[in-house]
């Protein structure tokens, strides 16, 4: 590559990464929310969790539940045989 090229790289990345970094602040700007906003989401994410949690033990138990009850059908059926 000529110097000419290299500068005019140079320069594009520098412009690429001068962008990015006004985009970030102004990203961070944006985002400053109000502590009660923040609280109520973080309130909101813990419930999903909770209720994603209390589902996924659920269906968790029933697996058990149904393992557990196919392996005695299969007990007894192999005592029949």
């Amino acid at each position: 590559m000529s110097e000419k090229d290299l500068e005019k790289e140079a320069k594009e990345t520098l412009d690429k990464e001068t962008k990015e970094a006004k985009a970030d602040d102004s990203e961070k700007e944006v985002k400053e929310e109000n502590p009660c906003e923040v609280i109520a989401k973080l309130e909101a994410d813990l419930e999903e969790w909770k209720s994603s949690y209390t589902r996924k033990l659920a269906e968790f138990q029933n697996f058990t539940k149904r393992k557990e009850n196919e392996v005695a059908l299969t007990h007894w059926l192999k005592e029949l045989i």
